[in-house]
């Protein structure tokens, strides 16, 4: 299974296919490095995403088990500026429930939108996602299919949250779940149940009963 799948991780900061990198965008450690001062200055829980490894402070062993339902590689380092590793993304832990007010207040000024220089996004109610500018799952989609001569009208993409965005206007099917993020029904073409009804589940097999012949009268429209 694992050699028929192409990964894309990182919201686009790297995408792997049986065993090779496609692509990688690496951020350069003076990079990440003003960011993992801007989040210890906000006494904030963080993670610098390696390639092959997540980066934790010790003093974030509190939250193991929440990382560890992301992260099949964790690695505690007791200076994290000493980290010497391919790193594609830099994303902060909040576990009030307040992603939204901490890119508000603190790391919506690095996103490029407004003028900063990192590609920035909210990714539900607990994590911010920092990544090099113009990366994000939207981008990487692209990418694959000029990679894989497959174009954007045979593609179908499914999502929940802001960092699912552009990924969902890329691919001519985007699907946001029907419990997901408000706001982007104004963005995003069509709507799947919610994934506790297993939606995407619910559209797949509408496809293969249609033989994947399908057009965009075919499924409920998000706006």
């Amino acid at each position: 299974m694992l050699e028929q799948t192409l990964l894309v991780a990182d919201n686009g900061g790297a995408v792997r296919w049986r065993g090779k990198d496609l692509f990688v965008s690496r951020m350069e450690p003076e990079v990440w490095h003003r960011l993992t001062a801007c989040a210890e200055e906000n006494g904030d829980s963080f993670v610098v995403c390696g390639l092959e490894n997540a980066y934790l402070r010790p003093c974030d062993r509190c939250y193991d088990a929440v990382y560890r339902n992301f992260y099949n590689r964790i690695a505690y380092v007791q200076d994290p500026y000493t980290i010497d590793a391919a790193v594609d993304k830099f994303t902060i832990y909040l576990p009030n429930d307040d992603s939204q007010k901490a890119f508000d207040r603190t790391y919506g000024a690095f996103h490029t939108g407004n003028g900063g220089a990192f590609s920035v996004a909210v990714a539900g109610r607990n994590w911010v996602d920092v990544m090099n500018p113009g990366v994000h799952k939207g981008a990487a989609l692209a990418k694959v299919g000029a990679l894989l001569g497959i174009p954007a009208d045979s593609m179908m993409a499914f999502g929940d949250t802001y960092n699912d965005a552009e990924m969902l206007t890329t691919a001519k099917y985007g699907f946001l779940m029907e419990n997901g993020s408000g706001p982007l029904r104004a963005q995003v073409p069509f709507l799947a149940p919610s994934h506790r009804e297993y939606g995407v589940m619910q559209v797949l097999k509408q496809v293969l009963r249609q033989n994947g012949e399908v057009s965009s009268e075919d499924f409920v429209k998000a706006h």
